[in-house]
């Protein structure tokens, strides 16, 4: 399990690949699952995902693309 760093520049866009990974390995939107790769917050509650469950669902099918869509 490896851990990112929430709010610093760019940081969202991979909040949004992890919550849309997290949703085609049929985990919990808003939790971790087994092996889920979890999020660091600066001093925050350690929440999976802050934002609106839209931009996951969007997510969902970007991350199927080549390197989890991070190139688009």
């Amino acid at each position: 399990m490896t851990h990112s760093l929430v709010g610093a520049p760019g940081r969202d866009i991979h909040n949004y690949i992890l919550a849309g990974l997290r949703l085609n390995a049929g985990h919990p939107l808003y939790t971790y699952g087994p092996g889920d790769e979890r999020i660091i917050s600066d001093g925050f509650a350690d929440y999976a995902l802050y934002s609106p469950p839209l931009i996951a669902v969007l997510f969902r099918f970007i991350v199927l693309l080549p390197a989890n869509g991070e190139y688009v």
